[in-house]
């Protein structure tokens, strides 16, 4: 009988130690998981953080493909008027009559030949 009992407790101390052994294996084997996770965690944050914000990238491309251009356009059309609207210069006025009395003159020899 004495050595069925001790028999049968080194069986048990053996399923024991063999629960153990699974248990360790699985509390490892958990901790690899949470330290892949996080190292995957990190990763994607640092990704996600160095990303600009959905808001600034929109901004940007606003600015470039129409308030840029608006704003060329703008300073394009204003620069028009400008010129357009500018006070005609005495010189240009000396000018325009000599010309013109120059014609007048051609005109008259003309008429009186």
């Amino acid at each position: 009988m004495l050595a069925l009992k001790s028999r049968k407790e080194e069986e048990e101390e053996l399923r024991k130690m063999n629960k153990l052994l699974e248990l360790r294996d699985k509390v490892e084997q958990k901790r690899e998981e949470r330290v892949m996770r996080k190292i995957h965690g990190n990763k994607h944050f640092n990704s996600v953080k160095r990303k600009k914000p959905l808001y600034k990238e929109i901004e940007e491309k606003y600015e470039q493909e129409i308030a840029i251009p608006e704003n060329e356009r703008i300073k394009q059309d204003l620069a028009e008027r400008k010129k357009l609207y500018q006070p005609i210069r005495r010189t240009e006025i000396e000018d325009h009559a000599r010309v013109y009395d120059e014609n007048l003159k051609e005109m008259e020899d003309i008429l009186r030949r």
